[in-house]
């Protein structure tokens, strides 16, 4: 659903403390996402822009990836891979979510997600807005997961959803 807050303030602070958080009964963390204004329908109310997040071109480690919100992770980020792959999940391939359609998944996204290791597999499905990632080790994969989740990317996301990706089905 959609909040409206009475200051901008309070929607940025409300957002900051909501992002990552869990849930009790869920078993999703909260992913938020600034919602797009409306086209004008007559009336002069102006809504402000969510803050301008940091150039996805950074030269910098991705763990300090500045002016980024990063909220609590999935508790798969942390997990042993035996656990993960008790959870029918891939522990080298990764589901990455809540995306704009209409993005450059693989200008804006791919050197990222190559500072954690070579790429085996950058599959962008732009009708889903969902893109898939594969690395050689589990370390990769993890590290990546715990680098790139919740992160706000310009044109792309106002914060990433990255999880493990369900094992593929092979016939």
């Amino acid at each position: 659903g959609y909040l409206r807050y009475a200051t901008w303030e309070a929607a940025e602070e409300a957002f900051v403390a909501l992002q990552g958080r869990q849930v009790e009964g869920w078993t999703q963390v909260l992913r938020l996402q600034w919602a797009s204004p409306r086209p004008a329908s007559g009336h002069s109310s102006v809504q402000p822009s969510p803050p301008e997040p940091v150039d996805p071109t950074w030269p910098g480690d991705p763990q300090t990836f500045p002016g980024t919100q990063q909220g609590p992770l999935d508790p798969m980020a942390y997990a042993a891979q035996a656990e993960v792959e008790a959870q029918g999940l891939d522990p080298t391939r990764l589901f990455i979510g809540q995306m704009a359609r209409e993005c450059d998944a693989g200008g804006a996204l791919k050197p990222l997600f190559e500072s954690y290791g070579a790429l085996q597999e950058f599959r962008w499905v732009m009708d889903k807005g969902v893109l898939y990632v594969a690395y050689s080790t589990f370390e990769e994969a993890q590290a990546a997961m715990q680098g790139m989740c919740n992160r706000s990317v310009p044109g792309v996301s106002m914060g990433l959803n990255v999880q493990f990706s369900r094992r593929q089905r092979r016939f």
